[in-house]
């Protein structure tokens, strides 16, 4: 079976994407690829590329990421038996049931495993409590007022 040169035959990889706007105001899609390089080491998260979206529907994601994945070295038959992780934020372009990108990785892909990644799931509780707590408003205009800076 052909795979890519970097990562190991048989070893399971995930993906994790982000989309956001660059200076241009142009839409970018950020991934990540989590998987085992070094069997000692065990599975290291890293990045892995960033795309150029042409648009921002869930068809245009799902097309740009597996031009990434082909064009470096990934084939239908490797990411059929070892694509087994997909996550993203909890935009409906990306991890809606029906139409998301991930129900279309999934449609692709029928043993892949979905999911909102922790690390949005995080921000947006975190984001909860600070709007809920306005004891600590003077020390988040601080912070923005420092970060703009």
């Amino acid at each position: 079976m052909l795979f890519p040169k970097w990562l190991l035959p048989k070893h399971r990889c995930q993906v994790l994407i982000d989309e956001s706007t660059a200076l241009s105001y142009s839409s970018c899609l950020i991934v990540y690829v989590r998987t085992t390089l070094d069997e000692n080491v065990g599975p290291i998260t890293f990045f892995f590329d960033i795309l150029e979206l042409p648009g921002t529907t869930a068809d245009d994601i799902e097309l740009a990421l597996m031009n990434c994945l082909y064009a470096n070295g990934f084939t239908d038959a490797y990411l059929n038996e070892c694509f087994m992780g997909f996550a993203s934020d909890g935009a409906s372009v990306m991890l809606g049931k029906k139409n998301g990108g991930a129900a279309k990785l999934k449609d692709r892909f029928p043993r892949l495993l979905t999911w909102h990644c922790l690390n949005h799931r995080l921000e947006l509780s975190v984001n909860d409590a600070v709007k809920c707590c306005t004891q600590i408003n003077p020390f988040k205009i601080f912070l923005d007022t420092l970060y703009t800076l």
